[in-house]
């Protein structure tokens, strides 16, 4: 029989979860690929200043994550709500990301 890969969550099994890896079991049913790519940026967001990742490509790298399975998972933790997108124009997380990628289109005048 194949494993269901539909999320099946309610408050009382939330309640019942006792650690990460169960939680991510819920989240990402019969894959275990996802379930270690949730579990990765979840601690590295917990554990980081500020909570704060201005980028999910070294993570990956370092703990040897496709692109693809990282864009998968970081894109459902989005839609949950688990993640916040950040862009250069949030005025929230302009301290965190470094300056070059500001651009302002008011300071370039056409020529």
């Amino acid at each position: 029989m194949a494993i269901s890969t539909k999320v099946d969550m309610n408050h009382n099994q939330i309640t019942r979860t006792e650690a990460l890896e169960e939680f991510a079991r819920i989240l990402f049913p019969g894959n275990k690929n996802h379930q270690k790519t949730f579990l990765v940026i979840y601690v590295e967001l917990k554990w980081t200043a500020g909570q704060f990742l201005s980028r999910l490509e070294p993570i990956a790298a370092q703990h040897n994550i496709g692109q693809r399975t990282l864009e998968t998972v970081r894109s459902k933790m989005r839609r949950m709500g688990l993640i916040d997108h950040v862009s250069r124009f949030s005025l929230t997380f302009q301290a965190f990301l470094p300056p070059q990628i500001f651009v302002y289109p008011c300071q370039y005048s056409a020529s």
